[in-house]
């Protein structure tokens, strides 16, 4: 084949369309074509062009000199209620606690007006996304910060100014410059708290009661029509058993160990290898009673957590120890079958702390071999100039000035410091988050617990139920088929309305069910939420 003939073949074959990415083209144009007036085409472009509740470019006007960023772990706190979860989101109506901490950042002057626009600028990252309403007393979220401002002795207390008493910025520390919040921690701790009374079981004439042929002594002389008032007394009085108390132990650690969790999240299969997680320890505190009522403390520390993972152990943990199901249940969860997992109110869920023990390890070891090398490193800075002021001398250069060994020690020991990086270290706040979590977690939740009713609300929704979601919980400790004909409506950890903890409706901080399912689909594509 001559020259130009294969010119021409190689023209020819550039000029043919490729199908595959054509058909891509295509149907992205067909997407494209479906949305509606006024609607961004990708939702990660209107990322980066306007933040919900950040300033937009336009507004920006630059003043002063531009500040040198660092890069930095920052340890915060917050109360959920009333917040559709951690993360910042694009969408306008959505509020958020990085929402308002990066506003009070740009603010503080933390954060430069270049910034302000997208978090995405500053690398910003969170160790835990947590749910909507979900309360934390340390979490930590990095980003690249001014961490010498003029004239502000405290960053900390500049930044706190500018929050509400609902979030706290605990403290901040620099760190290597590859960390991040969410890559670097290797695990977390939650806690749940939910009234002892929730174990009590099935009212006799209740579905799930009649279904379960169910009997228990705290039900006799009950009258079905009695008032919520009166039905509440008798259920705050209620105290738990021991045995109770251990059969939802052995419960609980069915948990424990590497599984698959599909059922207990939304929007995974079971072939979906996300869905794995390994669960370190898992233990529920004895109880403990506050102004009258019995509450529970359930612990869990883990690798990861998926969106809606936890609330939804809670909810089989109590419901199978209610049902007098057999712990044995758990492990089936774990397979293929689909079933409804509905959610426990997520009123009661905290992040107690991420961990970043491998982090640590590695700036220990770091600081470690800086300290071990600090002296030969002075010394070489001492000869490095001594060296030069003999070349000089050589070369008849006597108008130079030298430091001298004093100074050179002195800046380079400044240096030395500098290079070394604080571990990421809660002890030091604990004093303060402890009254942090009493004052606006613990009160809070105790509050709209009694105002609302809400565990109650969510067992009685629960004994309520007519359909066959739950034909799981028996005594026999097996998936039925009609659970699992249930099931495949939502087979991706299908949903239920009508079954999950939905808040307190009369509390208006608090999101219903169905509100936050609408959420849940925003914030899958943003980014995996936990709890």
């Amino acid at each position: 084949m001559s020259t130009n003939n294969l010119k021409r073949e190689a023209s020819n074959q550039a000029a043919k369309p490729n199908n595959k990415r054509a058909k891509n083209s295509r149907q992205r144009s067909d997407k494209r074509a479906t949305k509606q007036p006024g609607q961004p085409l990708d939702d990660r472009r209107e990322w980066t062009r306007e933040w919900a509740g950040l300033p937009k470019s336009s507004d920006i006007t630059q003043s002063g000199p531009k500040l040198p960023k660092r890069k930095c772990a920052v340890i915060i706190g917050f109360c959920g209620t009333g917040y559709n979860g951690m993360q910042i989101q694009p969408h306008g109506n959505v509020k958020t606690i990085e929402g308002d901490i990066f506003v009070a950042m740009i603010k503080a002057g933390v954060i430069s007006p270049d910034n302000s626009t997208d978090p995405g600028k500053v690398n910003l990252q969170r160790a835990a996304r947590t749910d909507a309403s979900v309360h934390a007393a340390f979490n930590v979220i990095s980003l690249k910060m001014i961490v010498d401002l003029p004239d502000t002795p405290d960053i900390v207390e500049k930044i706190n100014e500018h929050l509400p008493n609902h979030i706290r910025i605990w403290g901040f520390v620099r760190t290597q410059n590859s960390f991040d919040a969410r890559t670097s921690c290797d695990s977390r701790s939650y806690e749940y708290l939910l009234p002892s009374y929730v174990f009590i079981p099935p009212s006799p004439w209740s579905n799930l009661g009649k279904r379960l042929k169910s009997s228990h002594p705290f039900w006799e002389g009950v009258d079905e029509t009695e008032d919520i008032a009166s039905m509440m007394t008798r259920k705050r009085a209620y105290r738990i058993d021991s045995d109770t108390l251990d059969r939802a132990r052995e419960t609980l650690a069915q948990f424990e160990g590497s599984h698959n969790f599909w059922s207990y999240t939304i929007g995974k299969g079971f072939r979906d290898r996300s869905s794995q997680r390994f669960m370190k320890k898992l233990t529920i505190q004895d109880p403990f009673l506050v102004e009258g009522n019995e509450w529970i403390s359930v612990r869990f520390y883990g690798q990861s957590f998926m969106l809606h993972q936890i609330r939804k152990m809670i909810f089989m943990l109590v419901n199978v120890v209610r049902t007098g199901t057999p712990a044995s249940l758990i492990p089936t969860t774990y397979t293929d079958l689909p079933i409804v997992v509905p959610k426990a109110p997520g009123l009661g869920l905290l992040l107690e702390k991420p961990h970043f023990n491998v982090y640590n390890s590695r700036v220990k070891e770091n600081n470690e071999h800086i300290d071990q090398n600090a002296g030969e490193r002075i010394n070489k800075a001492v000869e490095k100039v001594h060296k030069q002021k003999g070349k000089d001398a050589e070369a008849g250069k006597t108008d130079v000035e030298y430091p001298s060994d004093e100074q050179i020690k002195s800046e380079t020991t400044k240096q030395i410091n500098g290079d070394r990086r604080e571990l990421i270290d809660f002890v030091p706040y604990e004093e303060k988050v402890e009254a942090f979590k009493h004052e606006y977690i613990y009160k809070r939740l105790r509050k709209e617990e009694v105002l609302g009713n809400v565990y109650s609300r969510w067992v009685g929704m629960i004994d309520s139920h007519e359909g066959q979601q739950l034909d799981y919980l028996n005594p026999e400790g097996v998936i039925t088929e009609s659970a699992i004909k249930a099931g495949k409506k939502g087979v991706k950890g299908g949903q239920n309305a009508q079954l999950d903890g939905a808040d307190n409706s009369g509390v208006k901080a608090t999101l219903e069910s169905d509100d936050e399912d609408n959420y849940d689909k925003k914030a899958l594509k943003s980014g995996e939420l936990e709890g």
